[in-house]
């Protein structure tokens, strides 16, 4: 068996074609109908955008809006913890308890105590009175 020889004639560029010189034109018509596409294509780009967050925004709204009540629910608990220690702590008789045990305050009685009156002093005339002479 005789072996082949493997030419790549196919490829190989004839010697017989000179080189020419590729001149490369811009086509303008194909230049115009890619920008009229991608201006299309901007288009619905922005507009699938601005349609996002129209339905983004209010969602996320609703949520912060959430958020907000729980928070104010919170703060309402601790108003009312806090009112109700002030209750508490304004409580008479444990001022009382207090002041006996651990001041060693006594109660005043009868003989002790002094009652101040309060010296109202009169109304001013009005300013369009005058003293005659």
């Amino acid at each position: 068996m005789q072996g082949r020889v493997n030419t790549p004639t196919a490829f190989e560029v004839s010697p017989a074609l000179p080189r020419q010189q590729v001149n490369l034109e811009v086509d303008q018509a194909r230049q115009r109908e890619f920008r009229r596409w991608l201006l299309v294509g901007l288009v619905i780009i922005v507009a699938a955008l601005f349609d996002g967050t129209q339905r983004y925004v209010p969602s996320s709204l609703g949520y912060q809006l959430e958020q907000v009540q729980q928070q104010h629910a919170q703060e309402d608990a601790i108003a009312r913890a806090l009112r109700l220690d002030i209750a508490m702590l304004r409580a008479l008789p444990r001022i009382e308890g207090l002041a006996t045990n651990l001041l060693h305050m006594t109660a005043p009685g009868r003989g002790n105590t002094i009652v101040i009156e309060r010296v109202v002093p009169p109304e001013q005339p009005p300013s369009s009175v005058v003293a005659a002479r």
